[in-house]
């Protein structure tokens, strides 16, 4: 799932990703992958933000606190700023 969600974000198709990644970061959430539920939560909120939608708010600030707390620099990195984009839009 989370495969075809990233095939559809990188084919401009972001309403299909969206749903993807939901389906995928509920799959990993069962399976307790952590990471990859972060990777999933990012890509919805990231897909959410290209769609303009301003509920990618809420799957990016779980992400970010997912990678705080495991210390992904990058990926953290990455949800900030889609975070501050995201705010600074909504100004």
């Amino acid at each position: 799932v989370a495969c075809r969600a990233q095939l559809a974000e990188a084919a401009g198709e972001q309403a299909n990703a969206d749903v993807l990644y939901v389906d995928a970061a509920e799959r990993w959430r069962e399976l307790g992958n952590v990471p990859e539920r972060a990777y999933a939560l990012l890509g919805q909120g990231r897909s959410l933000a290209a769609l303009g939608k301003p509920e990618a708010e809420a799957p990016l600030r779980e992400a970010r606190e997912l990678f705080a707390s495991m210390g992904y620099k990058p990926a953290l990195a990455e949800t900030e700023a889609l975070l501050a984009h995201g705010e600074a839009a909504a100004v």
